[in-house]
């Protein structure tokens, strides 16, 4: 949300970051921000650096595989923790009526709001900014894009879209029935969500997979890059980077941490690591162990952070659709020899660098930058706070008979079974017919 204020501080705009500190996720002191950018810290007394959920469900990750059973476990059990983590400290910004007047005398334009966690959206029902804007952090979120004509899901991929459905339908009702009353609402949460004029999602249509969007859904995905300048790397990575000619990035990503990743799959890695010395290798790794650092060759860096987003699985398809990448489960990490093999295959074939250079000239030369998107439909949203309702497709409010049109495939596969049966029973008759004059001629 920093990169989406500091964008929207470019500009021109002055803008309030209202941070609650919630157990369980942590923030940090030192961050890069704009002089016309004003931080509200909200801490309440409860205020728990870790909660020790967090720590148990980052570890599970590990050994869970999805399946028939553990996609029902997640959606339940996920959606409850986050949910407990978040309750209070939001009760405290829903009642604290001191803060919602400090708020109001700003006379705030627009609110952005990150739509996983939906207090924001309650908070507004108090301050009444004319426009307020959903922002989801991820690439897709397939059941709350669809609260914004976002298009379902197909049938053949129903089983994990109806778990992931349960996953943040679970996890926004029950921040609804938590935060509703305290705000004096009667309305439902799809209705306090969707006054949103747009949901922004951090997706590129150059990148991600093809899918119809309404005017909406904006993918505002590359929009903390620029396009002229690159950054250059501290001399530490400048320094890392210089040891061999190929270096290897390894993260798991911010919920998947490699410090708890189960023995046999660090073995697996480490084995990688010896088999291909010529390869320089930097690993996020969260803690600082010494003991396990003498386990590792000299072409391995350990780095407990480092500035990278979103390593997901849709991230890694999307890339292995422009060939840029190489699949790899987590399952066969323990297989130090085949990971080995896949690394030198994508390190020593040009194509898979041609493609990315490809990629990477696409999204720098992309028609419209993402941070001009990002910003020119915030202010589209704060000069005409109304306009949501002609955006969003009135498909939205069908069912499931006339969205997938199944009265139409009723009929049709009605049809179909009446010529089916009425050729069965002339060929039946036929049949009959020919064998009846065939016993007449014999007789």
């Amino acid at each position: 949300m920093l990169n989406v204020a500091n964008s929207i501080a470019d500009g021109g705009h002055n803008v309030t970051i209202l941070r609650p500190y919630h157990s369980g996720f942590s923030i940090p002191k030192d961050i890069n921000k704009k002089p016309n950018i004003e931080i509200l810290d909200y801490i309440p007394d409860h205020y728990e650096p870790v909660h020790p959920m967090f720590e148990h469900v980052s570890k599970g990750l590990w050994y869970e595989k999805p399946t028939l059973f553990s996609m029902p476990s997640t959606a339940f059990s996920f959606s409850s923790l986050v949910t407990s983590s978040l309750a209070t400290t939001n009760r405290y910004v829903l009642t604290d009526k001191e803060l919602h007047i400090k708020l109001k005398s700003r006379n705030f334009d627009a609110f952005v709001v990150e739509i996983f966690d939906l207090s924001g959206f309650y908070l507004n029902e108090i301050l009444e900014i004319p426009a307020i804007i959903g922002v989801f952090s991820a690439v897709r979120q397939g059941p709350t894009e669809q609260m914004f004509g976002g298009v379902n899901v197909l049938f053949k991929d129903w089983y994990a879209f109806f778990w992931n459905s349960v996953l943040f339908g679970r996890l926004f009702e029950q921040q609804h029935e938590n935060y509703a009353h305290l705000v004096n609402t009667s309305k439902t949460m799809t209705e306090i969500v969707t006054k949103s004029s747009f949901f922004m999602v951090n997706a590129n249509p150059y990148l991600d997979f093809p899918i119809p969007t309404p005017p909406s859904i904006v993918q505002i995905g590359g929009f903390t890059m620029s396009k002229y300048n690159a950054e250059k790397l501290s001399s530490e990575y400048e320094k890392i980077l210089s040891e061999h000619d190929s270096a290897v990035f390894i993260s798991f990503g911010s919920m998947t941490k490699s410090s708890q990743m189960p023995e046999h799959y660090k073995a697996g890695i480490i084995q990688m690591f010896k088999l291909l010395p010529e390869i320089t290798f930097i690993w996020k790794y969260e803690k600082d162990d010494s003991e396990f650092i003498k386990q590792l060759p000299n072409n391995v860096h350990l780095k407990t952070w480092v500035p990278i987003f979103a390593e997901q699985p849709h991230n890694a398809k999307m890339l292995s659709q422009h060939g840029g990448a190489e699949i790899y489960e987590k399952e066969e990490l323990s297989d130090g020899k085949k990971l080995a093999n896949v690394i030198e295959h994508i390190v020593n074939n040009p194509r898979y660098q041609k493609n990315a250079e490809q990629l990477r000239d696409i999204l720098k030369h992309q028609p419209i930058d993402p941070k001009t998107v990002l910003l020119s439909h915030v202010e589209f949203a704060a000069r005409f706070p109304n306009m949501k309702s002609s955006l969003v497709p009135s498909l939205i409010n069908r069912d499931l008979v006339s969205y997938y049109c199944l009265d139409l495939v009723l009929f049709l596969a009605s049809l179909a079974l009446f010529v089916f049966f009425a050729i069965a029973k002339s060929i039946s008759w036929l049949y009959r017919k020919f064998r009846s004059s065939i016993k007449d001629k014999t007789a």
